[in-house]
């Protein structure tokens, strides 16, 4: 009996466009972890956007960054 594989062949564009798709989703699920957030609530749109911005290497940002990383945080606040 012949078995069905569902061997998926991409080109390279559609292997570049899932790769930022996914890297982006994971990385807004991890930034939407309740213990990510030091400084209050931050929005999805929020997490998506610097996710995005992340993958994409420009630099923008909506938020402060350090209200993400809950170490960089405690000790900025500890010093000041």
């Amino acid at each position: 009996m012949k078995q069905s594989s569902s061997n998926i062949k991409l080109n390279p564009w559609q292997y570049l466009t899932v790769s930022f798709i996914s890297l982006i989703s994971i990385g807004t699920l991890l930034l939407n972890l309740p213990f990510v957030h030091y400084n209050g609530e931050i929005s999805f749109v929020d997490t998506l956007f610097v996710s995005t911005y992340a993958v994409c290497v420009t630099g923008l940002f909506t938020v402060t960054i350090s209200d993400f990383n809950i170490i960089y945080s405690r000790r900025r606040t500890k010093n000041a």
